[in-house]
């Protein structure tokens, strides 16, 4: 072999030298960083799909927001928030009075808090005539709140005057529902 093939030769391997340390220390890192690359933009690809696919139903949901707002605008005005029970109250023992029944009794309980509402009991107890008790009962239905009668009895009274004017004892148990008022995001 020749001096020009020795020189050759060495030339070669240190090609083949510096290609492999070029592929194990410098490349190989690369392919590893080009696949955890591609896996990032695989992942971005999908979110960006996932957000055009909620960007898509936005307008639905939107829609459905508007339409939840009015239906619930719409039950706050039937349910009195918890400082207007007292105005409830005194309407629905002034509706006692103004038929001329006489009351036995007007128990309202104490507001019993729930998750998001308050739950007010109220007995009433009176005697009075029957055509008094119907007006007195279509009055409560046209309350401007939403009055819950949970019981219902009517028991004739006989008149032992003679003077043939029979009275009627009406108990009735109800509940009121309010709904419990957020302040600055909090609730009460």
């Amino acid at each position: 072999m020749g001096e020009a093939q020795k020189k050759w030769i060495m030339v070669g391997v240190a090609c083949l030298m510096i290609a492999g340390a070029y592929y194990w220390f410098i490349y190989q890192h690369k392919l590893v960083d080009i696949e955890k690359l591609e896996k990032e933009n695989e992942a971005l690809r999908d979110q960006i799909a996932t957000a055009k696919g909620i960007v898509a139903i936005l307008d639905d949901l939107k829609q459905e927001m508007k339409e939840l707002e009015k239906q619930w605008e719409a039950a706050l005005k039937f349910l009195p928030t918890h400082d207007e029970i007292e105005v409830v109250l005194k309407k629905i023992d002034n509706a006692v009075s103004s038929f001329n029944l006489k009351s036995n009794s007007f128990s309202p309980g104490s507001p019993q808090k729930e998750e998001f509402y308050y739950v007010q009991t109220i007995g009433l107890s009176f005697k009075g005539a029957f055509p008094d008790f119907l007006n007195f009962l279509n009055r409560l239905e046209k309350f401007d709140r939403i009055l819950h009668p949970t019981g219902i009895s009517l028991k004739l009274i006989q008149n032992k005057d003679g003077s043939g004017k029979n009275e009627f004892h009406l108990n009735i148990s109800m509940k009121i529902l309010a709904y419990i008022q957020e302040e600055e995001g909090k609730p009460k």
